[in-house]
């Protein structure tokens, strides 16, 4: 195990200069959820996930020739204000 010393001493990862640039973030992760998850998450059905990917308003991702993923961070910027004072 490293004294506290030396972990004070070694030089932060991703700096440049005077600045260093926290990697959480300059790098989002994506959120991976089930068409259900985040139909769940929308409150809609499964079908509505679905058409969402289809006409091109969000992205899936699939992994293997069944499995498809949709990421909760573009779900979110999906999501557009209207009526009132939008």
């Amino acid at each position: 195990m490293r004294s506290g010393s030396e972990l004070r001493s070694r030089s932060p990862p991703f700096s440049s200069g005077r600045f260093i640039v926290p990697v959480q973030d300059s790098v989002r992760r994506r959120r991976y959820a089930k068409l259900s998850e985040a139909a769940e998450y929308l409150g809609v059905t499964d079908r509505t996930v679905r058409q969402m990917i289809a006409d091109g308003r969000l992205t899936g991702y699939r992994s293997g020739s069944r499995i498809v993923r949709v990421d909760l961070n573009e779900l979110d910027a999906a999501m557009r204000p209207f009526g009132g004072s939008a």
